[in-house]
């Protein structure tokens, strides 16, 4: 194509002036985690690197990906070294259980100890910890989880994703995305400690059970790669594959309906990888349309990773996952979902008006194969018909406004694919100048229309998802908030988002839920509101409201806005009240609350403390009774008679937490606990500050 990338990963940028100071190159095709060494010079950046230039699939089985960290070392003389973390595996050898037990796939994270000796990385395709020398040797493998050497358990994948390592102690913390669980490993002997589920865990049992197959390296042949090391979080990687197979036979491809029945070669050429989002209703798949089903994609654990295809049920189960991953909003819409209008003349809105009634060559028009609502009819369109040399089925349109970085700027081109199958052509504007457009090809005026609707095409999830808005006495005179309000309300009311609010009302946390049908919000607190609109204005401008008002998901307003965890009570509701008020400190006002919800049997519960003086000690007031007494520049709200002192913490963030496991005894069922935190403070009278009280009832 006569392109000539720069591929440039990291940017080194001066931090006063925003300036681009360097550029790194070669550090991979995939970054991940990047951290520094201390006491050096040298950043550690964990990736993989695409073996894409090489073709055919049976040279790429089982070794599509490299997995790496690269160490740049910066300076003067910098130098950009890459370290294989899977060193002498034979990826000729298929099935090969010595990799297997030792491979690193997908490194996410890396930190280092305090020494700079030792570098962790998180192996997130392989639940592994891999634990390396300074010079980058692999020392040791942590295994995380439940699948030691060759075992392998997609459906209780681990994924560790994130490390945090402790300063003074022995201890690595590992985030597992998969799991949603935090394990602690003692770093002196590389054993895992223990396992802690998160609390509240949302994830659809239907996702939690199959996603693993998505991600789990094990799932190949020698424990080096997974679906996702192309489909990098379940979208692209960026690059175009040839995975024809010169052995291969002749695909039969059908269209949607049975409709156009083609051969297709096992010679396929370039292909750019496709997401894996937005896969409900666009079926057949692949570029050219020879898999009828995602079912069909289960050969491709046998041909391409080098292993065995799952059972039929553990490929139902993936399909019904991979067909729940959703597109996030189109940036270039409005936030009301409507097309942009301007330059007028040359607008996304006047591009649909082409796209829909516009026969470039008559009588088919755009939308009579790229249909609404997903941008594809299905169909697959014969070579001749497209000046191709094979037949293509027709792609969905809702991530194109992503492909468009081979387009020219000032400094070159930024990404070496774009859009058609090999990702050769840069834009839509480019796109539509080919020959087979006829009477479109010349037209720039309706080029440059149908290349703005279509970037702005809708990708099925209106921009209002994830869009919020701040209320609060200082907020909200101002015409644009009001506006935000107003738009946000909308857009529930015609059914394109779910509308939910967090904050404090009258002195306490409140979650609202805004409820279509009656126009009212509902409260996650027994006995207050419902609200009308009004009355909730009328409280922040009498300085009793702060609230943040979030557009989510559809079907989800309940759930995040009400009761978390879905267990029938709502969240206000789950025995957390405050009481009495507190005496600031530096810091303001301290806030003592639960880290969740008090349950009987709850092992993690815990007391926290925010907005203490960093790095203090402090004391947590526990009793069976509250009371109101002045004492040393404080009310002390707890009745020390029937109680007694914990002491807490600070850490440098002004975090105080206080473990109050709680007994799965049913005869403490309605216990009553009143708490309060007292911290130092050299701004408060006496040095002390405390936190409102806290009344916590065991439930359940």
């Amino acid at each position: 194509m006569g392109v000539d990338l720069p591929d440039c990963d990291v940017f080194e940028i001066d931090t006063q002036t925003l300036a681009v100071r360097r550029r790194y190159q070669a550090v991979g095709t995939t970054l991940f985690g990047m951290t520094q060494r201390p006491g050096t010079a040298e950043l550690w950046i964990g990736n993989t690197n695409a073996r894409n230039l090489i073709r055919f699939e049976p040279n790429l089985r089982g070794h599509v990906v490299d997995n790496r960290v690269t160490r740049i070392v910066t300076g003067g003389s910098p130098t950009v070294q890459p370290i294989d973390l899977n060193p002498g595996v034979d990826y000729s050898k298929l099935p090969n259980d010595a990799a297997l037990s030792t491979a690193l796939a997908q490194p996410t994270d890396v930190v280092f100890d305090r020494a700079g000796k030792k570098a962790y990385v998180a192996a997130f395709g392989t639940d592994r910890i891999g634990v390396l020398d300074a010079t980058g040797n692999v020392l040791r493998r942590i295994e995380v989880g439940n699948t030691p050497g060759t075992k392998v358990d997609p459906r209780h994948k681990r994924g560790p994703r994130a490390l945090a390592l402790y300063p003074k102690l022995d201890r690595l913390y590992v985030y597992n995305r998969l799991a949603n669980s935090i394990s602690v490993i003692d770093t002196a002997n590389d054993t895992v400690l223990t396992e802690t589920p998160l609390i509240h865990d949302p994830t659809p049992a239907t996702v939690k059970e199959a996603r693993g197959f998505l991600y789990d390296a094990k799932l190949s042949g020698n424990g080096t790669m997974a679906c996702a090391s192309c489909h990098v979080g379940g979208r692209i990687d960026g690059l175009a594959w040839d995975l024809g197979d010169p052995g291969g036979d002749m695909t039969t491809a059908r269209g949607r309906g049975n409709i156009g029945t083609f051969q297709v070669h096992p010679m396929k050429g370039p292909m750019t990888t496709q997401t894996l989002q937005g896969l409900r209703g666009v079926e057949p798949f692949h570029w050219r349309g020879e898999r009828a089903r995602l079912q069909d994609f289960n050969s491709a654990f046998r041909s391409l990773m080098g292993k065995t295809e799952l059972s039929t049920s553990d490929m139902d189960d993936y399909a019904t996952f991979l067909q729940s991953i959703e597109f996030p909003p189109n940036p270039n819409q409005n936030l009301d979902r409507s097309l942009p209008d301007s330059p007028r003349g040359l607008s996304a809105r006047d591009g649909f008006n082409v796209y829909t009634t516009f026969a470039f060559a008559p009588p088919i028009r755009c939308v009579d194969c790229h249909s609404l609502d997903a941008g594809t009819n299905g169909l697959i369109i014969p070579a001749n018909t497209l000046n191709e040399p094979q037949p293509f089925k027709v792609p969905q349109l809702r991530n194109v406004y992503k492909l468009t970085g081979r387009k020219k700027r000032a400094q070159g081109r930024t990404s070496g694919f774009g859009l058609l199958h090999d990702g050769s052509v840069d834009d839509v504007f480019g796109l539509l100048t080919n020959p087979v457009f006829r009477v479109i090809a010349n037209d720039s005026t309706r080029k440059t229309m149908l290349m703005r609707f279509v970037e702005a095409f809708d990708t099925g999830t209106a921009p209002s998802v994830g869009y919020s808005v701040t209320v609060s006495p200082a907020t909200i005179t101002s015409t644009e908030v009001q506006q935000a309000v107003l738009l946000l309300i909308n857009e529930a009311n015609r059914g394109n988002c779910d509308l939910v609010a967090h904050g404090e009302l009258d002195g306490r946390r409140i979650g609202l839920e805004f409820d279509v049908a009656t126009k009212r919000w509902r409260s996650d607190r027994t006995g207050v509101g419902p609200f009308q609109l009004s009355e909730l204005d009328a409280r922040v401008r009498q300085n009793k409201a702060h609230l943040t008002l979030v557009g989510v998901p559809l079907g989800s307003a309940h759930r995040i806005g009400n009761d978390r965890d879905l267990d029938g009570t709502a969240d206000g509701d789950e025995g957390l009240d405050a009481y009495g008020t507190s005496t600031p400190g530096c810091n303001g006002a301290l806030e003592l609350t639960g880290n969740s919800t008090p349950d009987l049997g709850n092992d993690q519960f815990a007391l926290v403390c925010t907005n203490a003086a960093p790095s203090t000690n402090g004391f947590l007031l526990v009793s069976a009774a509250p009371s109101s007494l002045q004492l040393f520049g404080i009310t002390l709200l707890t009745d020390l008679r029937v109680g007694f002192v914990l002491p807490m913490t600070v850490d440098a963030a002004g975090l105080g937490t206080t473990p109050m496991p709680l007994p799965s005894a049913p005869a403490f069922k309605g216990a009553v606990l009143y708490s309060q935190a007292v911290s130092a403070s050299t701004c408060a009278k006496a040095g002390l500050c405390a936190s409102q009280g806290l009344k916590t009832t065991l439930d359940k």
